[in-house]
């Protein structure tokens, strides 16, 4: 808030009210948002989080009161200004009680209505410094959104991260579990101390030992001096392993005796490490310990999983699709220098109705491709599925009929099938048949690839 122009967020069914104060505050340097209902309201505080709210109490959809509150729900510090008629002083005052911060009572005068929109922003301003540091370096719902899903995630989050529980994430590629495990990590007494990360997915099965544990000079050829593993680097802190499924079952024996033991050696050491350590990891998948065919052993999955978060598929929270895009445009302007406005409702409409199998990251790949090109705003021509979303955006929206009469959902599914079967061949082909090359190149893990072949009948030349 410092530094961007302020955001103030306009709710009045009367055009002409929001037009005039739209025209108060652009002129006063600030950056005016408006809407002529409590639905829009809702949608444009997920969205665009604005910094200070103008709201008449009296909206076609919502009473004010109902709005106060869901606005706070999705936003607890946002300052909220009610706007209200000479016959309606009561109710505003009542909304004031209930934690509005002032109101305003029509026709508001240019100076009054600056003045009590700067002192709302001071106001929060001062809020948000006076918390806690680390929680002003990281905010899941910044970077996640608002929606009720993540608000629920940030909620066990709370819970747990004050603990000194092992968790387990379970969630699809790309979906934010590196996040979730920070504000775990972030909102622990361990926060002042290291927060180291390890794909267990991308590390060859020769190289995982030497990670995490670290070696003593003349271990082998070429270690020429003492190196620490991430485990005893983490000691004080939380390690977080990334697709755990993937540790070779003499690191899974080995890892269950640290947390056991709490104590380390380094490869060729003979003087036990101690380590403190908090282990958070991450799988894609459910682990099925239960298996015969499970190559993950039953005692360390119950040894780190005593507590259990499961992250949200985008395609399960779309009320933050608006939102994160935007975030990703905002963040790939300023990368780029560009000031593309927005998204047209049509290029919209296509991203909420997109299925997502990449989840979050595949969203952010398409909004930075998109900025890259784009002018003005993003429009569906913009994105990379152009054809994909351009029939998305024509199906209308969610459940409705889709072109030659299937339901949206099964027309969502084929296209999302269709995308995946060609991003597999053409990886598989740029990579020359090396599967393991192929799966960098898509940013999903070995197991995943495997299994995306095998679904769709892909045979490796």
């Amino acid at each position: 808030m410092a530094s961007d122009p302020l955001r103030v967020l306009v709710v009045d069914d009367d055009a002409g009210i929001r037009h005039t104060l739209r025209q108060v505050l652009d002129e006063a340097g600030m950056t005016a948002l408006d809407v002529p209902d409590a639905a829009g309201a809702l949608v444009a505080i997920r969205s665009k989080a604005p910094d200070v709210m103008l709201l008449d109490i009296r909206l076609p959809d919502l009473d004010g009161a109902e709005v106060l509150r869901k606005a706070r729900q999705i936003s607890p510090d946002l300052p909220v200004i009610i706007l209200t008629g000479h016959g309606s002083i009561e109710d505003a005052v009542e909304r004031v009680k209930e934690g509005a911060f002032w109101y305003l009572t029509k026709p508001c005068g240019q100076r009054e209505i600056l003045a009590v929109v700067g002192k709302a922003a001071r106001e929060v301003r001062r809020t948000r410094a006076q918390q806690q540091p680390l929680e002003a370096r990281f905010s899941l719902l910044e970077m996640m959104g608002t929606g009720d899903k993540v608000v629920s995630l940030a909620r066990e989050i709370g819970r747990v991260a004050p603990t000194d529980f092992s968790v387990v994430i379970i969630g699809e590629t790309g979906t934010g579990k590196e996040l979730v495990a920070r504000a775990i990590h972030l909102q622990s007494r361990r926060a002042e101390s290291e927060f180291v990360a390890i794909d267990s997915g991308a590390i060859p099965e020769t190289l995982i030992e030497n990670e995490l544990f670290g070696h003593e000079r003349g271990a082998f050829t070429g270690a020429d001096r003492t190196q620490p593993g991430k485990l005893e680097l983490a000691s004080g802190g939380t390690l977080f392993l990334d697709e755990i499924g993937n540790l070779p079952l003499t690191m899974q024996a080995k890892l269950l005796r640290v947390l056991q033991e709490k104590r380390c050696f380094r490869i060729a050491g003979t003087a036990p490490i101690s380590v403190d350590v908090r282990v958070v990891v991450a799988t894609n998948q459910p682990l099925d310990v239960f298996s015969p065919a499970s190559t993950f052993r039953s005692d360390l999955y119950h040894r780190l999983s005593e507590y259990v978060i499961r992250v949200p598929a985008l395609r399960d929270r779309k009320e933050d699709i608006p939102f994160l895009a935007d975030r990703f445009l905002r963040a790939t302007n300023d990368e780029l220098g560009k000031q593309v406005q927005g998204f047209s409702p049509a290029a919209l409409d296509a991203l909420v109705a997109y299925n997502w199998p990449g989840n979050v990251r595949e969203l952010r790949n398409w909004v930075r491709r998109a900025v890259l090109v784009a002018d003005e705003a993003v429009e569906p021509s913009h994105l990379p599925g152009a054809a994909l979303a351009l029939e998305l955006a024509a199906a209308g929206p969610a459940g409705g009929p889709a072109p030659g009469g299937l339901p949206l959902k099964d027309a969502l599914r084929m296209h999302t099938e269709e995308v995946e079967r060609r991003a597999l061949r053409e990886a598989l082909a740029a990579a020359g048949g090396n599967k393991a090359k192929a799966a960098r190149q898509l940013g999903i893990d070995y197991k995943t690839l495997y299994n995306k072949l095998k679904k769709y009948g892909i045979a490796v030349e």
